[in-house]
């Protein structure tokens, strides 16, 4: 264990999850016969009822009978293609830290769904991961007294502001990547982010 750690958000940090997405609604026109508007409809309700996309919820709101063959498609989905939806600069970054950091991937979300991505992603070396329905400055605290130096990096404002607020010491990054990003007009600077990034690869850490 180092005495330094980087915390990571998973996705549209790490893994393309706009390109995903849509991926996985051309798979379920073309297998289910389910149009985008539906498949919008019940993702963006199993968000708002469950505050996370549990699979099991959204396959049951998809207006098909093959419930088992839609979760099945999810998971081959990301097991064949997961890796290849991580950004290209993320795995240089890990390996170009490993040796000083520690790493965490922390990530709010459905238990399945998100371990599937992240067991898929072919991530390197050794790292923390937390999947949780927590806010993220919660999550933080269990890490805060074990590191003397934390760097967190995230595409949400509403994380990033939380975290400052509650761990001022923790330094935030709050990325921006313009292929994916779906929260784009979030100001960092006023929502307490110490810097704004575009991606990795240019983000030097001490």
């Amino acid at each position: 264990m180092k005495d330094k750690l980087i915390i990571l958000d998973f996705d549209h940090t790490m893994f393309n999850t706009t390109t995903f997405v849509a991926a996985l609604k051309k798979k379920f026109e073309a297998e289910f016969g389910i149009d985008e508007e539906t498949f919008n409809k019940k993702r963006e309700y199993i968000k708002t009822c469950n505050k996370v996309i549990d699979i099991d919820n959204f396959v049951q709101h998809i207006p098909n009978d093959n419930k088992a063959g839609m979760h099945e498609a999810i998971t081959d989905l990301l097991q064949n293609c997961a890796d290849k939806w991580i950004f290209d600069d993320v795995r240089e970054f890990m390996k170009k830290h490993q040796d000083r950091f520690d790493f965490a991937i922390v990530t709010h979300g459905d238990q399945e769904l998100q371990s599937n991505k992240i067991q898929n992603s072919k991530l390197p070396g050794d790292f923390h991961v937390v999947i949780s329905t927590q806010s993220k400055d919660q999550v933080v605290t269990d890490f805060v007294d074990q590191y003397t130096d934390i760097h967190f990096i995230d595409d949400k404002a509403k994380n990033i502001q939380a975290v400052k607020q509650a761990h001022p010491h923790v330094i935030t990054y709050f990325i921006s990547r313009p292929e994916d990003n779906p929260y784009e007009g979030a100001c960092p600077t006023c929502q307490g982010a110490d810097h704004a990034i575009a991606d990795l690869e240019t983000l030097s850490l001490a």
